[in-house]
């Protein structure tokens, strides 16, 4: 695969995968903690760490799709491939993103119900 997105010679998507991998992680791991019984402020951080998953999802699928679209030849099996990579991760997303949206307001109280 040849990647049309580069910075300085270097392929963007790769660069950008980290952040909503570890977003997502972080975000599961606070929810978990605030769900056996930590303190309000691991379900804030929870909350935040949705967000910026999501955000840099966003961010990370735009030279990801650019890649796919322009850099894989039409016919391929890394173009099947590459569409189930990006459907899988559009789900978790789609996923992520409606967790973040049920539980933002639920943020702006002190103790948020959830449970």
């Amino acid at each position: 695969m040849y990647s049309k997105v580069k910075v300085l010679g270097h392929p963007l998507h790769p660069m950008l995968i980290a952040f909503p991998v570890a977003f997502y992680t972080a975000t599961f791991v606070c929810y978990l903690a605030y769900a056996f019984g930590a303190d309000a402020f691991w379900f804030h951080v929870g909350v935040l760490s949705n967000v910026a998953g999501v955000v840099s999802a966003l961010v990370a699928a735009i030279p990801g799709f650019l890649d796919w679209a322009l850099g894989i030849p039409t016919g391929s099996p890394a173009k099947k491939r590459g569409l189930l990579h990006m459907g899988l991760n559009v789900a978790a997303l789609v996923l992520y993103g409606a967790t973040a949206l049920s539980v933002w307001e639920d943020r702006l109280s002190s103790q948020p119900d959830v449970r």
